[in-house]
């Protein structure tokens, strides 16, 4: 239930988020900012964000749990999950098809760097697994085909390799698995305890940005391709998910809860509240793109033109 304290405080919220920053966070300065725009979700719908911070424009007014957007290598077309199927539009929210239409749930497209096609995750077989279709919905194919949960992939930049998230080895805890984009060569690339998931192939494809649970909150971690050099990037003490790359592998913006975990005590509703933010590769401090009292999540850094 809601508090008076709750209601109170998006009022307050609402008046002076716009100027209101949190301490851990940089104030971002439009002449140094990272170049390009940035897709993703807020609530239930697509929106696009410039990457300085400015002109938040919303692509879809579709609703139910529409998230996931990812760009075509062009960046002129968004493929994203809606009503439990993969959806393509235009880069302005023009011409939206549906691509897939099974009876499971598909999530979590993403668009090859080189065309051509789409990996997405599928519950179509009873259980989430790893598919590739062609960008216009044709020839979908169950790459990982494994009893466990597969989700979450991310192509390398030359589109020969797909990491992707796996609860196998019998563990039932998310690590990240890569494969050959046929689906061969399926190996383990982490080995923990605790959640690693939600993995994004940098442009020059030598690093890969992924969430880990670890020292206790999901935290931003980048590594090398093959596992090696796992290095912690955010230190926020807040849930930080769902990485993606500038394209020119300076930066990374990811979702966060910071500010609602940061400046609100007592409710327990600002959990479900997060924001786009991004942060140097090198981990530097974050910098909050946008300001809603909302989801946002699931960011996607267009390609620049």
């Amino acid at each position: 239930m809601k508090t008076p304290a709750y209601y109170a405080y998006i009022v307050a919220y609402v008046v002076v988020a716009s100027v209101f920053t949190v301490s851990c966070e940089s104030v971002l300065n439009p002449n140094d900012s990272p170049e390009g725009k940035i897709a993703f979700a807020s609530g239930n719908d697509i929106y696009v964000i410039f990457a300085d911070g400015t002109k938040q424009i919303k692509l879809t007014s579709i609703g139910g749990n529409t998230r996931s957007p990812s760009w075509s290598p062009d960046g002129t077309q968004l493929v994203y999950m809606s009503l439990n199927d993969i959806y393509v539009m235009d880069s302005d929210g023009s011409n939206q098809v549906r691509l897939t239409d099974s009876p499971g749930t598909e999530f979590g497209p993403s668009w090859s760097p080189v065309g051509g096609k789409i990996a997405f995750s599928s519950s179509r077989d009873g259980n989430w697994e790893v598919y590739i279709m062609d960008v216009d919905g044709n020839n979908q194919t169950n790459l990982t085909q494994h009893p466990a949960t597969d989700s979450s992939p991310s192509w390398s930049p030359d589109g020969t390799r797909i990491v992707f998230t796996s609860w196998r080895d019998g563990e039932n805890i998310d690590e990240i698995y890569v494969m050959n984009a046929d689906g061969t060569d399926q190996h383990r690339l982490t080995m923990n305890n605790v959640p690693d998931r939600y993995p994004a192939w940098s442009p020059n494809g030598q690093k890969i940005a992924f969430t880990s649970w670890r020292d206790g909150f999901p935290e931003i971690y980048t590594m090398n391709p093959d596992g090696a050099g796992q290095v912690r990037l955010t230190h926020l003490v807040s849930e930080s998910e769902f990485s993606t790359w500038s394209p020119d592998g300076g930066m990374i913006a990811f979702a966060s809860d910071l500010y609602w975990r940061s400046h609100y005590q007592g409710d327990g509703d600002f959990a479900f509240f997060s924001d786009i933010y991004i942060i140097s590769a090198d981990g530097s401090e974050p910098i909050r793109l946008t300001v809603n009292p909302e989801i946002d999540t699931t960011p996607s850094w267009a390609p620049l033109p």
